[in-house]
């Protein structure tokens, strides 16, 4: 009988089936439940693989219900999510990030399907001068986008910044980042998470799975914190400090980041008079996060300094920094 192809849409296309049979030997026994698995424990592994060892992922049912699961870990009830007048999630998922997530979708206007710098900018509650507005706290990108254009990892390391300068968290619908990477022959990690994505979401139904997608964060104390607060029903509409509360000056910080960029040279610096009511030395609560969630973060300040520092010096390796950064 011949073999039809529909290119209305890759949800079109029958399981690959590799994965059926993987889904048949993972079928055969008993295991332990609830994530203690051999199969969860190898996705796990895989996931540090491709992402990076700070990331941690968590397989969800659907596309849907992995965006809207990553977007209401990271937002408040009152709070936006800028992202194109095309993305799914304003355009194909049934209002969920409202209805669910209680976020305002606030959505820009593109000729092809992305955001920039500049159109995020002008997004933002200054820009448009409207005092009651949702203040954004996450902007949302897809790769590849619904109108079939991807994003280079100079882009979205360019929305990661302009995301970060303004404390918001940059998250990735990535249902077709698979074709993404592949078409820029990029890694997975690449086209998402390694060129500064904070949240994304991975699909695996576009890409010959039965179902199911998986929620990404690329930092593993945040993930853990967030997946306690997904868990608890008290942590709803609450915010915590998710650190180790631990208290430092900021020349006490510099001293230390002097220390382990330029060993064995002495630190100069320029102080201005403090202003009036200033907090020299800042110690952040974290009881909150200890009483409720049960979370206390893990990573000393030098290892999260280790990572940070690596980090800025890869950048600046691949000139994504400035000199003026440099120097």
């Amino acid at each position: 009988m011949p073999t039809s192809r529909g290119f209305v849409s890759d949800n079109c296309s029958g399981v690959h089936p590799e994965l059926l049979v993987a889904i048949e030997a993972a079928n055969e026994g008993h295991v332990p439940s609830y994530g203690s698995d051999r199969v969860t424990r190898r996705f796990e592994q895989l996931v540090g693989t491709e992402f990076g060892p700070d990331a941690v992922g968590f397989p969800v049912l659907n596309g849907t219900g992995a965006n809207i699961t990553a977007l209401r870990a990271v937002t408040r009830p009152h709070q936006g999510v800028i992202c194109t007048e095309t993305a799914h999630i304003h355009v194909d998922e049934t209002a969920s990030p409202e209805a669910i997530a209680g976020v305002k979708l606030l959505t820009v206007s593109t000729e092809d399907g992305k955001l920039t710098p500049e159109l995020v900018s002008g997004r933002m509650p200054e820009a448009l001068d409207i005092p009651h507005t949702a203040s954004p706290s996450v902007v949302s990108i897809t790769q590849a986008t619904e109108v079939g254009t991807a994003y280079s990892p100079a882009e979205i390391k360019a929305l990661s910044e302009i995301s970060h300068d303004n404390n918001m968290l940059l998250h990735m619908d990535g249902a077709r980042l698979a074709n993404a990477a592949a078409a820029a022959d990029l890694s997975l990690s690449e086209a998402s998470i390694g060129s500064g994505v904070d949240v994304l979401t991975f699909g695996a139904t576009k890409n010959g799975a039965m179902y199911g997608e998986a929620v990404i964060f690329a930092v593993h104390d945040l993930a853990k914190g967030i997946r306690m607060a997904m868990e608890s029903s008290e942590a709803v509409n609450n915010d915590f400090n998710l650190c180790r509360g631990k208290g430092i000056t900021i020349l006490e910080l510099a001293r230390k980041i002097w220390a382990k960029v330029r060993p064995g040279e002495e630190l100069r610096y320029v102080s201005d008079t403090p202003y009036p009511h200033d907090v020299p030395y800042r110690v952040p609560d974290v009881r909150k996060a200890r009483a409720v969630l049960g979370f206390e973060a893990t990573t000393p300040l030098n290892d999260m300094l280790d990572e940070v520092i690596a980090w800025i010096r890869d950048e600046l390796d691949a000139g994504v920094l400035t000199a003026e950064t440099r120097a």
